[in-house]
């Protein structure tokens, strides 16, 4: 089950691309977070890091015989300043469980290198998909 949710989670990431903009100065809801900047924020080692971080701490959840569920996780987050991974949270809702899952991996990353704009570093707001693929 492993190596189908592991090609599964490649296939679904490969081309990861964050396309982004800023947002409003003074927006009160994101106060200073960023969705493109001129430097974006790394996940530490890379984006292949990035997968075998997945890929070893993601499990797919337990269902009962007759439940099984699949699908693409959009998963939602900040890395601030300090490249801390905060407000994390499931945007596309197909199953609890499974965004309980994405949720609870992106939470445990380690910090990323921060994003940066004019020189300094700044909170950026990322999406990732995790895929789940049943057996």
């Amino acid at each position: 089950m492993k190596k189908w949710l592991f090609l599964f989670l490649i296939v679904g990431l490969t081309g990861l691309n964050v396309n982004a903009q800023q947002l409003p100065e003074h927006s009160p809801s994101r106060d200073d977070t960023f969705i493109m900047v001129e430097q974006m924020p790394k996940f530490p080692g890379g984006e292949e890091a990035l997968f075998d971080y997945i890929k070893i701490n993601l499990q797919y959840p337990d269902f009962g015989k007759e439940e099984r569920a699949e699908g693409k996780v959009m998963v939602s987050f900040v890395v601030d300043k300090k490249g801390k991974v905060i407000d994390v949270k499931a945007k596309n809702h197909i199953n609890a469980k499974l965004e309980k899952e994405a949720v609870r991996v992106v939470k445990g990353m380690p910090n990323w290198e921060a994003g940066v704009q004019d020189g300094k570093p700044v909170n950026v707001q990322m999406m990732l998909p995790i895929n789940f693929k049943a057996n």
